[in-house]
């Protein structure tokens, strides 16, 4: 289903913006916030007037004190069908500053994940649980609430796929990422509800359609975005690329196995032999080794002959987010296609309104990347 509709009308529309800290609302000047994919938290940047906030908040009563400042940043859009009010992120800040010469303070901080990120689970067994068990357990553990789809699979399985990833100095996030990926499930933090749940099928999964027009009837193309949308594509990469697929099956004698593709990478690079490859692992449970492989491949050749990454910006709306599917069409050229979204960045202040950026590729991100 689209969530947006790509022509674009003529309306008017107004901005209104919601600021909370500690639950309180306050007056601000700016705020940034970038909503990202899959193993990064979304952060946000916030600017207010210390002269615009109530006189509890003052420098020495409120700022010098605070051991924790949680924030809560919305945007409303006001239309004549009506008000879409989208909480952007909640969170707590992580540094601020204030600058007496220009009567600002500002502060950045980073939503609810980075108490996952922040919390080491060295040490702490989780044999006996499912991926499930130990995603709600976490949540849980940081007042969040879990929106969470049953498995079956222990941990102590998992644990014989890849131990170099699940133990050791590891976050709680860490952990749970890797597991995500073992279930081919996504898991996310939006707002104080933690997300673990099964990968969309991209053929049934909500799309936000980018439609280029070019000249016709018009003299000048159109476009539902920004003059700076730019498309890239990587002919050669120049580290070369490495596809893993690690599996555990019950059913064979050697239970745990690694699929790679191609089998002897080689780096690009002419008269090189010390470049690394770029590794890209995928943990998937239950394969076959012939399952495995044809995985490994075809994540390969959709890395390697169409790696593609596009970016722009526009007006800011409240329906994109980075598990929304990127569609583009219209260029009558082969970026016209889908894209998993990097990042979603929204930008609230005086100047120049309520704005968006975002970026994207077209593989997804929850592939494990190292080098």
């Amino acid at each position: 289903m689209d969530v947006n509709n790509p022509i674009v009308t003529p309306s008017v529309r107004k901005i209104g913006g919601r600021c909370l800290l500690n639950g309180v609302e306050v007056p601000f000047v700016s705020f940034d916030v970038d909503t990202n994919s899959y193993r990064g938290a979304s952060t946000f940047n916030l600017t207010l007037a210390p002269s615009a906030l109530p006189a509890s908040m003052g420098m020495l009563n409120y700022w010098a004190v605070q051991t924790t400042i949680k924030v809560e940043l919305s945007v409303m859009i006001i239309t004549d069908s009506g008000t879409d009010e989208k909480k952007l992120i909640v969170g707590n800040i992580d540094n601020w500053q204030f600058d007496p010469a220009r009567f600002e303070i500002t502060a950045d901080g980073r939503d609810f994940t980075a108490l996952l990120i922040d919390a080491k689970s060295a040490g702490e067994s989780f044999k006996n649980y499912t991926s499930s068990q130990i995603a709600t357990m976490l949540a849980e553990r940081h007042g969040l609430t879990p929106v969470v789809t049953a498995t079956t699979g222990r941990f102590g399985e998992f644990y014989q796929i890849d131990s170099a990833h699940l133990t050791g100095e590891q976050t709680e996030w860490d952990l749970l990422t890797t597991l995500a990926g073992i279930e081919n499930f996504t898991t996310y933090i939006d707002g104080n509800n933690l997300y673990f749940q099964p990968v969309p099928d991209p053929a049934k999964a909500n799309n936000y359609v980018i439609r280029w027009q070019p000249p016709g009837a018009l003299s000048y193309p159109q476009c539902n975005i920004s003059d700076d949308l730019q498309f890239s594509r990587a002919l050669t990469i120049s580290k070369g690329v490495t596809v893993e697929v690690l599996s555990w099956n019950s059913k064979r004698k050697n239970k745990q196995f690694m699929a790679s593709y191609p089998k002897y990478a080689k780096s690009v690079n002419p008269g090189s032999s010390t470049a690394k490859t770029q590794v890209y692992r995928i943990i998937r449970n239950g394969l076959s080794p012939e399952s495995a492989n044809a995985l490994a491949q075809s994540v390969y050749k959709n890395i390697v002959q169409h790696e593609m990454k596009f970016s722009g910006s526009t007006a800011g709306d409240n329906l994109l987010t980075p598990q929304t599917l990127v569609r583009i069409e219209g260029t009558q050229s082969p970026f016209d296609q889908i894209y998993y979204c990097d990042s979603v960045r929204r930008s609230l202040n005086w100047d120049s309104g309520y704005t968006m950026s975002i970026s994207g590729k077209n593989h997804s991100p929850a592939l494990d990347v190292s080098s």
